[in-house]
């Protein structure tokens, strides 16, 4: 059974799936297990041995027919999300249709080896056309949240729907189905979030922190600087998190803190604080100043500050005032803060939370062994989110108007109460952990909380006594810049700046006269050619791939902008208009008014942009 499966067809397969770890899998199941409820006849159908029936009743007629129903449900849609696999043919059939992308789910991997054997779909897995999802792994929600991001794809996620293979997967894999669902939308949730989507005004906050900061960011420690210095001077530090397991750990950690570098984030600083515990590092990237709750008390003898480029200007300024030792770091994901001549500033990944900073730092200082405490991402039995001493409450976010569900938590056998925001940082912190397992081991002792995949689990006790036998080394602040110097590149800076208002003000131009001939066309009361609405639609496309190619325009500032397009023409392509004409005239009228919105928005990043150079 196994040799007659391992066929040609199959290694091509397997040889370009994108998704490797699914690859591994199969290959570890054809050389350890055997097929124990599916098999596959000569003709392609499979037969369960569970309900001693086979997939498909009349195979071509089942395949004509949902291919046909599926197809009338999403003409011009740019992707299609389909739960099962079956035996590949619909996949196949689908693939020759419109659709740039197929997304299919499955969780059998024996049905996952019967497709791949027997329909060739090599080229299209090469070419990315098609992506196969294994929902039984533990990292799906990680891979649909990076999948999800891709621009090509964020944009269309409000078509979003999940087609069933067949009637079989329907009569045997419908909840399976419901909770693949339920996933996909949590993710398409976090993507839209993490784009602005729900507060796009925190991206113009973010942008104006950047600015404000910049002056500050060139007089201060250079990033580079401090990780020239201190990089790989000691091999295991302590990430400490503010979630409600932080308490207990607190004890140990005291009696370990002049062996164990320990980075903090800001929540956290005022809990250490209380209990006579100095961090070596604490981290902010709060875009408002919520979090000068956390510093009010700060020491500044030992502890280095470390905040991002989207920091408060309020933060800032409040540590100049204390006269204390601290930099400001440039993003790597944030093409705003890219200007070649400012690398000594940056760059490390910031992430969407102040732990993944913390990370980001210890991963860039070199450190192999990174110990996570206080790191709940979920609430504590007694309904507590974040540790007793936390400046805002012990209840912060457990109060808010937020929608809880239960994930796997710490050491596995219970669940823990969740809500979407704190997932998504886990989700993304688990990727930091995965693209990194070379460089460094994540040990979560937090001994609570939700579990962390890809970290090991181990008991703070246990990672002290391991890890912290000698004292670590004491540092001198690395050196700031001299004034000069620091001028200099700041004159540099404004320079790059005032181009970007240039960019700003052609591409307002240029859009303005779209809109306007777009106006005149929708106006002109003629019966106009397919032929021209075509050529417009081709213009409206050229000088779309002309937003794409920008590098100011998509320095994430806009995300949400992008994402109104994709939202206002999926109702578009969700009216299903047959008459190619009428599709047309409606899609030149909806880009028409996305435009009124597109420089709007454009010209409100050109105020925050022109504002701040008129008040240097």
């Amino acid at each position: 059974m196994k040799r007659q499966l391992v066929n040609e067809i199959l290694k091509q397969n397997l040889r370009v799936l994108r998704n490797q770890d699914l690859a591994k899998k199969i290959d570890t199941f054809l050389k350890t297990e055997t097929f124990k409820r599916f098999s596959m006849n000569e003709e392609g159908n499979i037969f369960d041995s569970n309900s001693n029936t086979f997939m498909y009743k009349d195979q071509q007629a089942e395949l004509d027919f949902y291919a046909k129903a599926i197809l009338e449900k999403t003409p011009r849609y740019p992707f299609l999300c389909l739960y099962g696999i079956g035996n590949a043919l619909l996949v196949k059939n689908l693939a020759k249709q419109h659709y740039k992308y197929i997304f299919v789910f499955e969780g059998e991997i024996e049905l996952l080896i019967l497709a791949l054997s027997k329909v060739n779909l090599s080229r299209e897995l090469e070419l990315g056309g098609i992506y196969i999802f294994d929902t039984s792994s533990p990292t799906i929600e990680l891979e649909l949240g990076l999948l999800f991001n891709n621009p090509k794809i964020m944009e269309w996620l409000y078509l979003y729907e999940l087609f069933i293979q067949n009637d079989f997967y329907t009569n045997h894999f419908y909840e399976a189905m419901l909770l693949n669902d339920v996933m996909c939308q949590k993710a398409i949730n976090n993507t839209l979030s993490s784009r602005g989507v729900w507060c796009p005004q925190i991206l113009n906050e973010v942008y104006k922190n950047f600015l404000e900061n910049l002056k500050s960011t060139l007089k201060h420690i250079p990033f580079q600087r401090l990780i020239n210095e201190r990089k790989a001077a000691c091999d295991s530090c302590v990430v400490v998190s503010a979630g409600p397991s932080l308490n207990k750990q607190l004890e140990l950690l005291k009696q370990y803190q002049e062996e164990a570098v320990i980075f903090c984030v800001d929540g956290a600083y005022p809990v250490l604080s209380a209990f006579d515990i100095e961090p070596d590092y604490v981290l902010n990237n709060d875009f408002h100043s919520l979090a000068l709750n956390f510093l009010t008390h700060a020491h500044t003898n030992k502890s280095l500050f470390v905040c991002a480029y989207s920091s408060s200007p309020k933060i800032i300024e409040f540590l100049e005032q204390k006269s204390a030792d601290f930099c400001i770091v440039l993003g790597e994901e944030d093409p705003c803060c890219k200007m070649n001549f400012l690398n000594d500033f940056g760059y490390i990944d910031i992430g969407n939370c102040v732990s993944h900073f913390a990370y980001s730092l210890a991963l860039a200082l070199g450190f192999k062994n990174i110990i996570m405490i206080g790191q709940d991402f979920a609430l504590s039995k007694e309904g507590d989110s974040h540790a007793k001493g936390y400046s805002l409450g012990t209840q912060a976010e457990s109060k808010c108007d937020t929608n809880y569900f239960e994930v796997q938590g710490y050491g596995g056998g219970y669940r823990v109460q969740t809500h979407n925001t704190w997932n998504f940082y886990r989700l993304m912190l688990e990727h930091c952990i995965t693209l990194n397992l070379e460089k460094a081991t994540f040990y979560n002792a937090t001994q609570g909380g939700a579990r962390i995949l890809f970290s090991q689990e181990l008991s703070f006790k246990e990672c002290c006594e391991r890890f912290f036998s000698k004292k670590k080394p004491k540092f001198q602040a690395p050196k700031a810049l001299t004034s000069n110097k620091a001028n200099k590149l700041f004159t540099k800076a404004l320079q790059k700046l005032k181009n970007d208002t240039q960019i700003c003000q052609a591409f307002l131009n240029d859009a303005g006269i779209l809109r306007q001939a777009l106006e005149s066309i929708l106006n002109s009361n003629k019966d106009l050619p397919l032929a021209f609405l075509q050529n417009v639609e081709k213009n409206i496309h050229k000088f779309n791939h002309t937003l794409a190619e920008d590098i100011f325009l998509n320095d994430g500032k806009l995300s949400f902008v992008f994402a109104k397009r994709g939202e206002m023409l999926s109702e578009l392509l969700k009216a299903r208009l047959v008459d190619e004409k009428e599709h047309l005239l409606h899609f030149i009228n909806i880009y028409k008014e996305w435009l009124v919105f597109f420089e709007q928005k454009l010209q409100q990043k050109y105020m925050i942009l022109n504002n701040f150079l008129q008040g240097c």
